[in-house]
């Protein structure tokens, strides 16, 4: 039965992506939090006119320091305006963006490699990556899911010979700088390609990539010359130290295998375990740090093997130098800026990933192989598990979530405004409790309840201290019940 289902490749595909997306299905009530507020803010428009200023490279009031207008300000501008402020079909619908990636990754993966064991191989590893919690918990970030869709279509209809197919990587490549920056890598990713399946960049055939490289060209001028560079502070500052871009991706590559992109808050110089990662985490740090040490020697076995089958075979490396370029290259728009890393944004780089353990499998014996598969998939899932009661999604969207009911039972009319007091003597990541709903809601959700210029003002504790004297009409708010 099992060998059966082997041979029908495109089912087991299937059930991979089925699978590993039951691991997320808890993630589709997820409040918006955050930057959800902000963007949500932006969809209260009136006009049509107001929606295609959307995707104006000029800064407007409808604009966000970063050009991604397509996963951003349209996709949250069709949902709210049909389904409001129930976060079920947003998340429904990144879901299906995400499991259709997936598969679209699938068949370029059969593409590259003429043994679908490979293809499979590869899935299992980019699906099973616990680093898709980061971007399946945050609606913000579908700008990341939707981006992956465009590049690997592109990527895969490049390749054909049709116009139509053309014509469809072309539209796909534009959707991608649509969607996010970091989408600028896809020309270079379609070398790759091309280098890996024919052994050389053809000349003959490079004539096709002239558009391609016209429209980066076009939108590299108006996304920095026009719009400018309008994201500005220390997180966003760049570093072009060598030592400092490994470091950086590194910590991209553990959090592809598998290791909780938090675990890097608990991490001191000297690459020391901070001791309150064992009392934080408790049992669980022991069985983490038990699973890196087990995945760690495991692909230590693989490479050990791999390079005694392949010493001196020039041929059998370009599977494992494609992955480390595809890694590398997919990074570089994030890469150096090391006070700006998250999990979240390295969804083209778990790839490179896959291509690297497809060639290290493929030298590997069953026994191995299986071991491998074990290990992994063990450790994922429990780093996903680890994601739920630890991820800062987690507790700002319930948070965000507990304010937005009460605000609406009690105050379906805006008040003059609202004061959020540290009623408890409770300090969390340094900050209190007022501090911790503001991180949550950001300044932009009272937009979205009460409408624009019908907003409140509100204040919190831990950045205006609470005098004792309340302006008449200002409503005032205990922290604690909201963080549950």
């Amino acid at each position: 039965m099992l060998s059966a289902l082997l041979r029908r490749k495109t089912l087991l595909a299937t059930l991979l992506i089925a699978f590993a997306g039951l691991m997320y299905v808890p993630l589709l009530t997820q409040y918006f939090w955050s930057d959800d507020w902000y963007i949500l803010s932006l969809a209260q428009i009136s006009s049509f006119s107001e929606f295609l200023s959307y995707f104006s490279f000029r800064m407007t009031d409808l604009a966000t320091p970063v050009y991604r207008p397509l996963s951003t300000q349209v996709f949250y501008c069709v949902f709210y305006n049909v389904f409001g402020l129930n976060p079920l079909p947003y998340h429904l619908f990144s879901f299906a963006v995400w499991a259709v990636g997936a598969g679209l990754l699938y068949h370029l993966l059969k593409t590259l490699f003429a043994n679908d064991h490979s293809a499979i191989l590869g899935l299992f590893v980019y699906v099973f990556s616990a680093s898709h919690f980061t971007r399946l918990t945050y609606l913000a970030t579908f700008q990341e899911i939707l981006m992956f869709f465009f590049a690997i279509m592109a990527l895969i209809y490049i390749q054909r010979c049709s116009r139509l197919s053309y014509v469809i990587a072309i539209g796909a490549f534009v959707g991608a700088l649509l969607s996010k920056e970091t989408a600028v890598v896809i020309p270079v990713l379609m070398f790759l390609v091309e280098w890996y399946r024919h052994g050389k960049l053809r000349f003959g055939v490079m004539k096709k990539y002239v558009p391609v490289f016209m429209i980066l060209g076009i939108y590299l001028f108006l996304r920095f010359y026009v719009r400018g560079l309008s994201v500005v502070g220390v997180s966003y500052a760049w570093d072009f130290s060598l030592f400092t871009a490994l470091h950086t991706a590194t910590w991209y590559g553990l959090w592809s295998l598998g290791l909780p992109e938090f675990v890097i808050d608990y991490v001191g110089s000297g690459v020391k375990i901070i001791p309150r990662f064992w009392i934080d985490f408790g049992v669980s740090a022991r069985i983490l740090a038990g699973g890196f040490i087990a995945l760690g020697v495991t692909l230590i076995l693989l490479l050990l093997r791999w390079l005694l089958k392949n010493v001196g075979q020039q041929g059998k490396k370009r599977t494992i130098v494609l992955g480390l370029l595809w890694f590398f290259v997919a990074l570089t728009p994030i890469l150096f800026l090391p006070g700006h890393k998250f999990a979240l944004g390295q969804s083209l780089a778990v790839v490179g990933l896959s291509f690297f353990m497809i060639a290290v499998l493929k030298s590997a014996s069953k026994i191995v192989t299986v071991l491998f598969i074990v290990v992994f998939l063990s450790f994922n899932i429990f780093s996903v598990s680890l994601y739920y009661s630890h991820y800062v999604s987690i507790q700002r969207s319930t948070i965000s979530r507990n304010v937005v009911e009460y605000l609406m039972e009690t105050h379906p009319e805006p008040p003059a405004g609202f004061f959020f007091i540290n009623d408890k003597d409770v300090v969390v990541e340094g900050w209190g409790l007022s501090r911790q709903i503001h991180q949550a809601m950001s300044d932009h959700y009272l937009t979205v309840l009460y409408g624009k210029g019908n907003e409140p003002e509100v204040k919190y504790e831990d950045e205006t201290p609470f005098v004792g004297f309340i302006p008449s009409g200002w409503v005032v708010l205990p922290s604690s019940p909201f963080i549950k």
